[in-house]
C-alpha cells in the first residue's frame, strides 16, 4: 500500500475561542502540524487521539474582519492543507 494523507473537512469558527478535532487518515503514520504566518498569532495546532486527529484551536477574534490561515499536515511524503476561518465581531 503507497502513501496516503487524508483529513475529513476544514475548520470554520464564530468569533469567540474555540477549538475542533479534524480526523487525519495517514500512511506512513506519523505526521506533523503547523499553522501558516497568517494564523501564527491566533491560532495553534496539535496532534490528539494517539495520532488521528489534529486539534485546532483558535483564540477570540477582536477584529472587524474574517480571519483566514491554513493548517498544514506532513506524514514526510504528502502534505494536505486545512482551510481555518474565523468570522467577525460586530
Amino acid at each position: 500500500m503507497g502513501e496516503q494523507l487524508n483529513v475529513d473537512k476544514n475548520a470554520d469558527f464564530y468569533k469567540e475561542a474555540g477549538s475542533v478535532v479534524i480526523d487525519v487518515k495517514s500512511l506512513p503514520a506519523d505526521w506533523t502540524a503547523s499553522v501558516d504566518v497568517e494564523g501564527e498569532q491566533w491560532c495553534k495546532t496539535e496532534p490528539v487521539n494517539s495520532g488521528t486527529g489534529a486539534k485546532i484551536s483558535v483564540i477570540s477574534n477582536p477584529n472587524k474582519t474574517v480571519r483566514n490561515a491554513s493548517v498544514v499536515i506532513n506524514n514526510g511524503k504528502l502534505n494536505k492543507k486545512i482551510l481555518v476561518r474565523q468570522l467577525l465581531i460586530f
